[in-house]
């Protein structure tokens, strides 16, 4: 069976752009071919001189208004664009209608520069007058900005010899009258210059940031680790306003857990990362308990100009969830302080800034690994968990066997404190990496590598920084009770770790149920339903680890080798739900299916699996036909529930 599919992109929103209006003479130049210069009267335009006259579409209201050919006695450097600029030797204005009109949810921006010549206070004229822009709609006026000369007024001033920009902006609402645009440059006194008038209009976007199902954890799932961050993934990058509240609500009885975003907050914090809205609880919430996460309505916003606020989470059903009893497995010297009492400390004693090569029993250590005591040249800040942390500075582990043993049905949760020292990059030695493992007896059930190591997707510290790096693994139905194992690799100069932590918790949420609860699949929950309409049931998207609300990819054929037997094939590669059991059949007419091994009119069909191939995240399968031969081979997934 060859199924092939699209994969569906999610694309972030693309910030709004300014569009320039046009502004006919934005900077006076049309002036040079008018009559009217001085000195002499009725002269050609040239440098110095000056005329009342400006160019069209510009009108102006009273007289002692006009243009002017700049010279270096009036400005040192010139002007902000071209030769000419308008003044105003008077009260009254200079004006332009334009030909756009007032479009609804719209930011205009008009700029305007204002100059103040250098030879004005030896001509007399000491004092500089002040200066007044403004933006209308037909009748009404819709922004301004004046000096701060001018009464209520604002805007900085220009020195002698000197142009500044002077804005002013307005955002239309949703329903307008579509009046022309005017703009208004506006004289108080001898002499405001004014040049190079720019008006921009920036289209706002008026759709407020939505959450993009399922959050993490899921609404309504249970089994959820009491000390877990909850993470939201909005629909394009947010940020926080600087007010409200996210609230944990205790559907219990138990308090709530209120965060304000106002400023730190004892109870808890809530970062951003792009569209990723993360909330982290100060102390662990209650084990078994039904809990509710609720976002006022002035907590958060996207990046538009002006804001869009998210509209918030104002109910307890919106996004649910079940704490799980989770318990902390005791990792014995788990911040490795005992080392202290242990020998070959580097200045011949424990004490900061120290090393040893021996980390504490009973964790042991293969290579050259060893303990160190931080110092504020090593960690400005500390370490996770007392003064000693273990450090690895070439290939080997350090490992500890718990007392603990793999049980059924429960999930683990691995978490380490990896460091990099700050002094290190002045040493000569670059981040090396980390790698943290879960054993059981000889198996490993889980591990987080950097994204130093092949196939690594962990997080790196920068110098002088701490992170918690996690490694989860959920047990089967079934288990053969082996000792449980850490283990802490080590890669080169010098990774450091410290506050090993592990606990399990009920497994129960591991099934179809509770997975598929987790999408917005619109009461399509059975296990062959297809709410994406991609021709993959629910449960096989569960044995590939794809969404069944998402279109994506299904089995994908591979090479033929018919004189081999031989055909092969990829698919995606998830963690299958432990009340599934998924397997690989074959048809030779797509009605009668036949299981791995089994024998049909003649043909047999082997299949060889191999996971994370050719790359992690994806399964390679290998069919091998025996016996007689067949002139079509077809394959599928049966995914069942027990």
């Amino acid at each position: 069976m060859h199924l092939l599919f699209l994969a569906a992109l999610a694309l972030a929103a693309t910030p709004a752009t300014a569009a320039p209006i046009l502004v006919g003479e934005h900077s006076f130049e049309g002036v040079k071919a008018l009559g009217g210069w001085n000195p002499p009267a009725n002269s050609t335009a040239g440098p110095g001189k000056s005329t009342e006259s400006i160019p069209s579409p510009w009108v102006r209201t009273g007289t002692g208004f006009g243009s002017g050919w700049t010279q270096a006695s009036q400005y040192t450097t010139g002007i902000p664009d071209g030769d000419i600029y308008a003044y105003a030797n008077a009260a009254g204005n200079i004006t332009q209608t334009l030909s756009a009109t007032l479009q609804a949810d719209t930011t205009y921006t008009l700029t305007v520069g204002v100059g103040w010549r250098a030879d004005l206070p030896g001509l007399g004229f000491p004092n500089f007058p002040g200066y007044g822009i403004e933006l209308w709609a037909g009748s009404t006026k819709l922004a301004s900005t004046y000096s701060t000369l001018q009464p209520g007024g604002t805007g900085a001033l220009p020195n002698t010899d000197q142009w500044i920009d002077v804005v002013a902006t307005y955002t239309s609402p949703a329903s307008v009258t579509a009046d022309a645009l005017e703009i208004r440059l506006i004289g108080y006194g001898v002499q405001t210059n004014y040049d190079n008038v720019r008006l921009d209009a920036t289209r706002v976007e008026t759709i407020p940031p939505t959450i993009i199902p399922p959050t993490n954890p899921a609404n309504g799932v249970s089994g959820v680790l009491d000390y877990s961050d909850f993470t939201a993934t909005f629909d394009e990058n947010i940020a926080l306003t600087g007010t409200g509240t996210v609230t944990i609500r205790d559907l219990g009885p138990g308090p709530d857990v209120v965060i304000d975003l106002s400023g730190p907050d004892p109870d808890g914090s809530v970062a951003v990362t792009g569209p990723v809205l993360t909330i982290s609880p100060a102390s662990n919430l209650v084990a078994g308990n039904n809990y509710a996460i609720q976002i006022s309505a002035d907590a958060i916003k996207d990046l538009a100009v002006p804001p869009n606020a998210f509209a918030g989470i104002n109910d307890d059903t919106t996004w649910n969830f079940t704490t799980g009893s989770a318990i902390s497995l005791l990792v014995v010297e788990h911040s490795f302080e005992g080392a202290k009492s242990v020998g070959g400390w580097s200045g011949g004693g424990a004490a900061a800034g120290q090393a040893t090569v021996s980390v504490p029993s009973p964790w042991l250590e293969t290579g050259d690994q060893g303990s160190g005591w931080t110092s504020t040249s090593q960690y400005t800040a500390g370490i996770p968990d007392g003064d000693i942390y273990a450090y690895t500075n070439g290939e080997g582990n350090i490992r500890q066997t718990l007392s603990a043993t793999l049980q059924a049905d429960t999930i683990y949760t691995l978490t380490v404190g990896v460091g990099y020292r700050k002094d290190l990059p002045g040493l000569g030695f670059s981040n090396k990496g980390y790698g943290i493992e879960l054993w059981a007896g000889t198996t490993k059930l889980t591990s987080t590598y950097s994204t130093l190591q092949p196939g690594g997707t962990g997080a790196l510290p920068n110098s002088d920084q701490w992170i918690d790096v996690v490694a989860t693994y959920t047990s089967p139905a079934s288990v053969t009770a082996d000792a449980l194992e850490i283990r802490l690799i080590g890669y080169g100069i010098q990774t450091n770790y410290d506050n090993v932590r592990l606990t399990a918790a009920p497994g129960g949420g591991d099934n179809f149920t509770t997975w598929i609860s987790g999408f917005d699949v619109g009461g399509q929950t059975g296990l062959g339903d297809d709410p994406d309409g991609d021709g993959i049931g629910n449960g096989v998207e569960n044995f590939f680890g794809t969404e069944p609300d998402t279109f994506s990819q299904g089995l994908i054929a591979g090479a033929s080798n018919p004189g081999a037997g031989t055909f092969t094939f990829t698919h995606p590669q998830g963690t299958l739900a432990g009340d599934l059991t998924a397997a690989y059949q074959w048809s030779k007419d797509l009605s009668t299916f036949h299981a791995d091994g089994t024998n049909g009119d003649g043909t047999s069909v082997v299949f060889t699996v191999n996971p994370d191939t050719p790359s992690p995240g994806t399964t390679t399968v290998t069919a091998t036909v025996t016996g007689a031969a067949t002139a079509k081979l077809f394959v599928r997934v049966q995914v069942t529930q027990d």
